[in-house]
């Protein structure tokens, strides 16, 4: 228990980064660009960096952006699903699908780590 708000930090950063590929992979995909997609996904990524120092406010702040990253995980995954029974010529997600289902995954293990400790007093050295 001692290492857990390391580990959930460490999981929060990595969540960050994977879901900033999946961003950037879509924004390279210029055709099929979304504003929905990137808002969204730009919050679920900023939105870990705003809490006020407590462990129960990061892990809120975490499982906040593991909602947001899931919901465009499967907002991804339905429109391919509907293009595909509507016989359009989308190109499949597969890549950033995968992105954001492993971010939604450590969002979701930093937020569970990081809510082990709620109700302890962080340190400078464990925040």
């Amino acid at each position: 228990m001692k290492n857990t708000p390391i580990a959930g930090a460490l999981a929060q950063v990595l969540a960050q980064t994977l879901a900033s590929w999946a961003l950037l992979m879509h924004l390279v995909a210029f055709p099929d660009v979304s504003i929905w997609v990137i808002v969204p996904l730009m919050a679920a990524i900023a939105v870990p960096f705003r809490h006020d120092g407590t462990f129960r406010d990061r892990a809120l702040a975490n499982f906040a952006a593991a909602v947001v990253a899931s919901g465009i995980l499967w907002w991804e995954v339905l429109l391919s699903g509907l293009d595909g029974l509507l016989g359009g010529t989308l190109p499949s997600p597969g890549p950033v699908l995968l992105l954001l289902l492993a971010g939604t995954v450590l969002f979701t293990l930093a937020g569970a780590l990081f809510w082990l400790r709620r109700n302890e007093a962080p340190t400078h050295a464990g925040a």
